[in-house]
């Protein structure tokens, strides 16, 4: 292979390879939103839980305070 068509290769596959970590930052980031999201909603009051019932709720809230100690 002659040293213009290696660096052409070479060029290639770096290419390949930043746009895939790219793909995996930008997929990393967009987790961590999420997650982000979803601990502000268990944080706020209103969580969800009161779907279960109230009595249900509060064994569930209860059970998750306890968790996080």
């Amino acid at each position: 292979m002659n040293p213009a068509r290696s660096l052409a290769v070479a060029v290639c596959v770096l290419a390949v390879f930043t746009a895939g970590c790219n793909s995996v930052r930008q997929q990393f980031r967009q987790a961590l939103q999420e997650m982000k999201a979803d601990a502000a909603v268990m944080d706020s009051s209103d969580d969800g839980l009161d779907a279960f019932g109230s009595d249900d709720a509060k064994h569930l809230r209860a059970a998750r305070a306890e968790m996080e100690r």
